[in-house]
């Protein structure tokens, strides 16, 4: 796979996994309240809440953000030197 495919594979998967933390924070701030509440239960409630769909969204944009920032910083295009603007003459 090229790395423009990875991209939305890797987007899907963050998506993914911050949507399934979302429910299992509420399934687990529910649990003390209402003990006979199972995940199920609570996925059935809150599968299309804006809040967790939005928390999620926002998460995985912020993970694909980091993920590109240093796929960017680590590519081909850098050219084993370093250049008048690194960090590296400052010191």
């Amino acid at each position: 796979m090229e790395e423009l495919e990875l991209i939305p594979a890797g987007f899907g998967l963050c998506w993914l996994a911050y949507y399934v933390r979302g429910i299992l924070r509420i399934h687990r701030s529910l649990t003390p309240r209402a003990r006979g509440t199972t995940l199920t239960e609570t996925w059935l409630r809150f599968w299309l809440s804006p809040a967790i769909l939005k928390d999620s969204f926002r998460c995985a944009l912020i993970s694909l953000g980091a993920f590109l920032g240093i796929e960017i910083a680590r590519g081909e295009n850098v050219e084993g030197g370093i250049d008048e603007d690194s960090e590296i003459d400052h010191f």
